[in-house]
């Protein structure tokens, strides 16, 4: 077997191609490849807010391979002559572990290595069961037996890669210590056998330990240094507190909407014995008709699924309510646990501006790091700032966009730990409107999306309190405002194909208005009412909810 200990870091621009690099050796050898990702170093260790990866054995095993950089791994603690980072050392640098791994396939080994494992869902017990028979007999009298318990799907932060960053086969636990335990009889003939007991804790460093993303690799080495084979198995669940029990862990919606049409995803999980081969899910907004969806699949136990639901269309209101809730497992009605089958998530409407946008960001003390995009809502690209940002300076730049419709601001911070205090990002329009004004951000990347309507002139004294109402509304809509001079006034409504739905002349007028326009013939959905006073024209968007 190919034990490959990979040291790594989140922060590590380069770790992602080495996380490649390892996955593939393993994709075409997967029954002869452990793999054991070992964050340690100054790579690994966390900003503010980010996720301790580190684990107390880390520093020690990395120390031993003599490494002076990273991403790197050694392959069975070997020496490759030729293909080590330091005379002697193990460590090698990516490019060479696929040629090393290829040394170590064909070679025969005097030690099988066995590993199952139980673990009990109520108690969180693990019963780990190792073995190692010695067909040969080793040169050592005695060996040692590492076993390890790794986590996969542990999502977080990774310089290189995407966000959020899937990190897998990482190292959390020794069940035998630094090292692992003693082997005291080698020779031909001799059998290890010994049955772990270990209380799997909900988290290591403040980060969960999910029972159905966790491994144990079990490999025997010579001293704490040559590998000579080892094994890995998944656990097998048992004592589950209900037979049936689907869940709905996470819901992917974006937290404001421009065009009153959304995708939700839904992630789902298997927390029970029976394996689901078929569920349903009802799903709405703002309480109106739901629409279903049926699943038809193979859902393990601990089993997780993403499913991207149709596109629901809906009448934006200012604040718009989202629910999910599973109706139906298996054919058979609801499972045993109601209490996770419902995820529900508040969607604000977007802000809609004038298409004078300035973007106004002040750059923390890595300004290098800092970039923005202004995207159309198909994803074509409007404009962008990549460089030339100083440090601690407030940078303005002024967009004026052409066309009216959705967009999306994105601002990214390479590094991965945003702008930070006294950094902050604002985006106000010709109307000094704030679309968003964040004061700092932790992550990467944040999203802004608002609308632009190019109908919106700067805002004058001769239309004032511009106001529409009931909005939502079915079948009656008032339009409100106040003119301080005599203007010959019109109403145009747009669908959001920019088509004429309706139009009406009401003269000239004065003071305090209140007009109506009849949308009993309108179907649900978005609309835009321009109001034309003489020169001056004002845009309102207004929801039609059947």
């Amino acid at each position: 077997m190919v034990v490959i200990e990979e040291f790594t870091g989140i922060h590590c621009g380069y770790c992602p191609q080495g996380h490649t690099t390892a996955e593939a050796i393993h994709a075409s050898n997967p029954d002869s490849v452990i793999i054991v990702n070992i964050h340690t170093g100054s790579f690994a260790a966390p900003s503010a807010g980010e996720p301790d990866f580190r684990t107390p054995y880390g520093t020690a095993i990395a120390s031993q391979s003599n490494l002076t950089g990273y991403p790197v791994a050694t392959v069975n603690r070997h020496v490759f002559s030729g293909l080590s980072m330091t005379s002697g050392g193990t460590a090698m640098s990516r490019s060479n572990w696929t040629q090393a791994a290829n040394t170590i396939f064909p070679q025969t080994s005097y030690v099988n290595v066995a590993v199952r494992c139980t673990v009990d869902v109520q108690t969180r017990i693990a019963s780990v069961h190792v073995q190692a028979y010695y067909t040969g007999s080793s040169s050592q009298n005695t060996n040692k037996i590492t076993l390890a318990l790794l986590q996969d799907k542990t999502y977080g932060p990774q310089s290189g890669g995407s966000n959020p960053y899937e990190h897998n086969h990482r190292l959390v636990d020794m069940l035998a210590g630094q090292w692992g335990a003693d082997i005291s009889t080698t020779s031909a003939g001799s059998l290890y056998d010994s049955i772990y007991t270990y209380q799997i804790p909900a988290d290591l460093n403040s980060i969960p330990i999910e029972l159905g993303n966790i491994k144990f690799a079990a490999y025997v080495s010579e001293t704490q240094q040559e590998i000579i084979s080892g094994a890995v198995a998944h656990p097998v669940y048992v004592n589950f507190p209900n037979a049936r029990d689907l869940s709905i862990n996470e819901l992917d919606l974006p937290e404001i909407s421009c065009t009153g049409e959304e995708t939700p995803k839904i992630e789902v999980q298997n927390l029970a014995q029976d394996t689901i081969f078929n569920f349903t899910i009802a799903y709405n907004f703002n309480n109106a008709t739901d629409s279903v969806y049926n699943y038809t699949g193979t859902l393990l136990p601990f089993g997780k699924t993403t499913i991207q639901l149709p596109a629901y269309s809906f009448a934006l209101s200012p604040t718009n309510n989202f629910q999910a809730i599973i109706t139906d497992i298996n054919g058979s009605g609801l499972d045993d646990n109601q209490n996770n089958d419902t995820i529900t998530q508040t969607v604000e409407q977007a802000k809609t501006a004038h298409p004078k946008i300035i973007i106004e960001v002040r750059t923390d003390a890595y300004a290098s790091e800092t970039k923005w995009y202004l995207r159309y809502a198909n994803g074509t690209m409007l404009a962008f700032k990549t460089s030339g940002f100083s440090n601690s300076t407030i940078h303005r730049d002024t967009i004026n966009v052409q066309s009216s419709g959705c967009y999306e601001f994105q601002i990214t911070d390479a590094f991965g730990d945003g702008l930070m205090s006294p950094g902050y990002y604002k985006i106000t329009d010709g109307n000094g409107q704030i679309i968003v004004h964040q004061t700092n951000f932790n992550s990467d990347e944040e999203f802004t999306p608002f609308e632009v309507d190019t109908y919106l002139s700067i805002q004058e004294n001769s239309i004032n309190s511009l106001n529409v109402f009931p909005n939502p509304t079915k079948d009656i809509v008032n339009v409100a405002f106040f003119l301080d001079k005599k203007k010959d006034v019109k109403c145009i409504v747009y669908n959001q194909q920019g088509k004429i739905v309706a139009e009406n002349n009401y003269g000239t007028l004065h003071g305090n208005n209140t007009l109506q326009i009849n949308t009993d013939g309108f179907s649900t959905g978005i609309y835009y009412i321009r109001l034309i006073a003489g020169e001056t024209q004002l845009s309102k968007k207004i929801s039609v909810l059947k």
